[in-house]
C-alpha cells in the first residue's frame, strides 16, 4: 500500500533528527475525482486512501503530539485513520489556516475569480511571483503556518500532524525553498507531506529528499 506514496516520503524517515521534534505537514490521502477545478469540499476518502492513510500513520513510528486537520472531512479523516495507523487515541484539533483559502487567502469574493479562471497551478504561479487581490503575500501566510507549529512543539523525537490541501502545502514549501514558478511535477502527491523542525531562529525541512533551512 505504501507503494501509493511519493517515491521519496518513506526513504525521508531516516533522515528526520532523533533529537528534535517534527513536524509533517500533509495532504490528505487519496480521495474521489473531482469534475471540475473547483473541488468540492464533499469528496470523501476512497477506500484506497483509507488504507494508505492507516499504513502511513504505522509507518511513521514516532509518538504523536498533536494533530491538527483542516475542518474539512476527508482531512479529518485522513488524520483520523494515520491515527488508527499509529495506534494513536489523540484528539484532533481543526484550523481553518489548514484549509482552502487557508492561511493565504483573505476575501475569497476577491481571489476566487482569479482561482477559477487560473486554476490550482495557474493560481499558485501567480500568488507566489506577484500579489492577487484577495490574498495575502505567500511569505505571510508561510510565517502564519510557521507560528501555528511553533506555538505548541512537543518533545524531542515526538511528531506532530498536520492535514492540510494541495494548494496549501505546495505554495508553504515553494515559498520555503524560493522558488518562483512550478509545474505539473512540482504539485503534491495525496498524502505527500514534508518534514519540519525548529532550531534556534531556523526552520529545517526536507521535500521530496531534499534538505534545506532558513532564518525566520
Amino acid at each position: 500500500m505504501l507503494d501509493n506514496l511519493h517515491p521519496e516520503q518513506v526513504a525521508m524517515l531516516e533522515k528526520l533528527p532523533d533529537d528534535k521534534h517534527v513536524f509533517l505537514l500533509t495532504r490528505h490521502s487519496i480521495r474521489e475525482p473531482s469534475e471540475g477545478v473547483l473541488v468540492s469540499y464533499k469528496l470523501p476518502l476512497t477506500d484506497e486512501g483509507v488504507a494508505l492513510a492507516r499504513c502511513w500513520g504505522k509507518a511513521l513510528k514516532r509518538p504523536l503530539h498533536r494533530i491538527v486537520s483542516s475542518p474539512v472531512a476527508r482531512c479529518i479523516d485522513t488524520a483520523s485513520h494515520m491515527l488508527d495507523g499509529a495506534e494513536h487515541g489523540a484528539n484532533i484539533e481543526t484550523d481553518m489556516m489548514l484549509t482552502e483559502p487557508g492561511c493565504f487567502v483573505q476575501d475569497i469574493s476577491k481571489a476566487g475569480p482569479v482561482f477559477l479562471s487560473e486554476g490550482p497551478l495557474g493560481f499558485l504561479n501567480k500568488h507566489i511571483s506577484e500579489a492577487i487581490e484577495g490574498t495575502i503575500s505567500a511569505a505571510e501566510g508561510t510565517a502564519r503556518l510557521l507560528r501555528l507549529m511553533r506555538e505548541n512543539i512537543g518533545s524531542p523525537g515526538q511528531l506532530s500532524l498536520f492535514v492540510t490541501h494541495d494548494t496549501v502545502l505546495a505554495t508553504f514549501i515553494y515559498h520555503l525553498f524560493g522558488e518562483d514558478s512550478v509545474t505539473e511535477e512540482h504539485w503534491p502527491w495525496m498524502m505527500e507531506g514534508a518534514f519540519l523542525w525548529f532550531e534556534d531562529d531556523e526552520v529545517h525541512w526536507i521535500w521530496r529528499g531534499q534538505y534545506a533551512n532558513k532564518a525566520l
